[in-house]
């Protein structure tokens, strides 16, 4: 249990971060500059996430992806704002995620561009009309159970309707690629 101090409820020997950032001489874009590089040192997968959209299949390359309970089987999901899958999510109610081998670097980069022929010859679909790859090791399809506003993201919530395992093997993750997610 926290005691009370003269910054509140914050355990004893705890400042608020910005009385910290006084004590250390660190302002606010020195502190943006750091909280990146803090950021960029979390593990991320890399995935790529689709939904059925108006337009039709809708794939894009996400970070932002967990597993969030066993029992419901809940995953979330996190995505731009403004970005187009956002609203094919919200219209469908459903989406996938797929999951790449940590060699297929070139499947991720494909879904880098707008969608081609070629691309779109590389999906199935899932019960509830999410795209899956074809080429993904795994992948799983779930409907949207719930969003919460998330500053510049949405988070959805999904329970997983349908999941495949196609092949065990190491997972692609960001780092692999040398690409970052960064603003």
């Amino acid at each position: 249990m926290a005691r009370r101090t003269r910054h509140g409820n914050l355990p004893v020997g705890l400042a608020p971060l910005d009385r910290v950032n006084e004590s250390i001489g660190v302002g606010m874009a020195e502190d943006r500059a750091e909280r990146l590089k803090v950021f960029e040192l979390f593990p991320y997968g890399l995935f790529l996430v689709g939904a059925n959209g108006a337009k039709g299949p809708t794939v894009i390359i996400a970070t932002w992806v967990s597993q969030v309970s066993f029992d419901p089987p809940l995953v979330m999901i996190s995505i731009e704002k403004e970005s187009e899958i956002r609203f094919d999510i919200e219209r469908s109610k459903h989406f996938s995620v797929n999951v790449l081998a940590s060699g297929d670097k070139e499947i991720a980069r494909s879904y880098l561009r707008p969608p081609t022929s070629e691309t779109h010859d590389e999906l199935l679909f899932g019960l509830g009309g999410s795209p899956l790859v074809k080429r993904a090791i795994a992948w799983l399809e779930a409907s949207i159970v719930n969003s919460i506003d998330a500053g510049d993201h949405i988070v959805f919530i999904g329970k997983v309707t349908e999941a495949k395992l196609i092949r065990q093997d190491s997972v692609l993750n960001l780092k692999d690629t040398g690409w970052k997610y960064s603003r």
